[in-house]
């Protein structure tokens, strides 16, 4: 939750900085290269494929054989992922044509103009068109997914051998460099241009912070680094033939939001910024509660299917699933009636205007309908690839990517960016649907464990506090409240948040929610522990 909220604020300085624009979208883009890379293989398919080789050896056989593993792994990091950070940096302009076709065809329009009429300023295209700026701003941050790779597989050892806080308070590191770089440029204030350009440098420091945070935890584990390669070793060809599949498995989001970022590129100035700036607020949740979960089923899962014990992981599948299910409905009920208000408070500040605000509002509705099946995704898949069975997500991620063109390509002319946001939203639903019936078709599922009647006891407490929330809204001094300076819009805000919290489990613990249950039950003994 530190880690996220700090993300949070990061993206509050990064909207204050550039607002959604030339600039904004080129950082984006830029970003997004080697970001999509982390997501797919760093934090995707290579964690989910080494954490069930690496627990595996610390079950069965000895923490120094599971280190000898690590070392091959991450010294086989060292060499693909530094060829393919100089193939990025050389090739920049062609990376650039492949995500960003629209960014390239604005660059050629501007050259035609400046024929005509002479050069331009650089904010309307001149010398730093958005093609050329991003070219440049690929180059500066492509080593970050050699440094977080890296803190991946660092963060899956960690994990394996129930060290879980350090890990996730890693991502905390690159937050906190993010802000203060922009707090410097704030005070220092240079040109529009050096100061993304600045931004992307610390955007590259925070990954190697990620990094460096978790190693002295690691050394007091006994870890050491050694380089040393061996394709021969048999954790390490596991491994290999894991990787391939769980890329295909773990794709569909990062496929997903490829194919977007291509078709915003051909859409108005501020396209791929709203969507960005939305699904950043989606990940919010996903992060603090979705990602928290399913790093710790990972690992149960892992050692449940070392041990062949099939109960025990059907069992702890639908308690992740039950869990995610309360936390996820409740904050998309959440996003759609307080949407507009956190995205003004959050966002609206020095180059954000209200325009921003409504096209960002827009596109997080429809991402916040598909939270509970984005979160639920990273929860399932590493079930998977603890059972040694690929190829079911590899199906399922393709079906969805399916799913995202076919809502997408026939929307996106017509509704523009909201098109794509409906396609993102389509694509997690059929991934996690499709995945979830093939579990309960191979492995029996998890009926008997009250999955479906929790799913619809949290459906009835979210509508609830959703009608309740709506109602206070259209109140007169509501209105009158929401239109006043930003501390009053804030004290605002947080208030409904609180008031949506304490319907939301007021309703849970009517019906009797298991979920509800347990969150009461654990408080009660935090606070009497406190108190003793």
């Amino acid at each position: 939750m530190a880690s996220r909220i700090l993300g949070l604020v990061r993206e509050q300085v990064f909207a204050f900085l550039f607002g959604a624009g030339k600039f904004s979208d080129a950082f984006i883009v830029a970003f997004r290269i080697p970001n999509l890379l982390r997501d797919l293989f760093a934090e995707g398919a290579l964690t989910t494929g080494f954490i069930p080789v690496f627990s595996g050896y610390l079950v069965n056989e000895s923490q120094q054989k599971a280190y000898r593993f690590a070392n091959f792994v991450l010294s086989l990091i060292l060499l693909v992922l530094g060829a393919i950070v100089v193939s990025g940096i050389l090739g920049s302009d062609w990376v650039v044509r492949l995500i960003a076709p629209g960014f390239e065809r604005e660059s050629l329009h501007l050259q035609s103009l400046q024929l005509v009429f002479g050069p331009l300023p650089a904010d309307l295209g001149g010398t730093w068109n958005k093609f050329s700026l991003t070219s440049l701003l690929v180059k500066i941050v492509m080593p970050y997914i050699l440094f977080v790779s890296l803190a991946s597989v660092v963060m899956g050892m960690l994990n394996s051998q129930h060290v879980y806080l350090v890990p996730a308070l890693s991502p905390a590191v690159f937050n906190t460099v993010a802000v203060v770089t922009g707090t410097a440029l704030y005070l220092v204030k240079p040109d529009i241009t050096m100061t993304v350009i600045v931004w992307t440098w610390g955007a590259l420091l925070g990954g190697l912070g990620q990094l460096v945070f978790q190693m002295p935890s690691l050394f007091r584990l006994k870890f050491r680094f050694r380089f040393a390669l061996s394709l021969r070793d048999a954790g390490v060809r596991k491994l290999l033939k894991l990787i391939a599949p769980a890329v295909f498995g773990l794709a569909a989001t990062q496929i997903n939001i490829f194919i977007n970022t291509i078709l915003a590129s051909q859409l108005e100035a501020g396209s791929v910024s709203w969507l960005n700036y939305a699904f950043r607020l989606i990940m919010l949740p996903i992060g603090v509660f979705g990602v928290a979960i399913a790093t710790v089923s990972a690992v149960q899962s892992a050692r449940s299917a070392a041990g062949r014990d099939m109960p025990k992981v059907r069992r702890d599948l639908a308690s992740m699933l039950k869990l995610n299910f309360f936390l996820s409905i409740a904050s998309t009920a959440g996003f759609l009636v307080l949407g507009g208000l956190i995205v003004n408070v959050i966002y609206q500040h020095g180059h954000f205007k209200a325009f921003d605000t409504n096209q960002t509002c827009a596109a997080l509705s429809l991402f916040a309908i598909g939270l509970f099946a984005y979160s639920s995704v990273k929860i399932i898949v590493p079930v998977f690839y603890a059972l040694s069975d690929p190829r079911i997500p590899v199906l399922s991620s393709f079906c969805a990517v399916v799913g995202n063109l076919a809502v997408s390509l026939s929307t996106y002319k017509i509704w523009g960016f909201k098109g794509l946001a409906l396609g993102t939203t389509t694509a997690a639903v059929i991934n996690f649907l499709f995945l979830y019936m093939a579990f309960t078709r191979k492995y029996g599922g998890v009926k008997g464990h009250g999955v479906g009647l929790s799913f619809l006891k949290v459906l009835f407490s979210s509508a609830a506090m959703a009608l309740i929330l709506w109602l206070v809204m259209k109140l007169d001094f509501i209105t009158r409240l929401l239109s006043g300076s930003l501390g009053i819009r804030l004290l605002v805000m947080l208030g409904l948040v609180l008031l949506g919290i304490v319907v939301f489990f007021g309703t849970a613990v009517l019906v009797r929610s298991e979920e509800a249950k347990k969150f009461t039950s654990r408080l009660g003994f935090r606070l009497g522990s406190q108190h003793r």
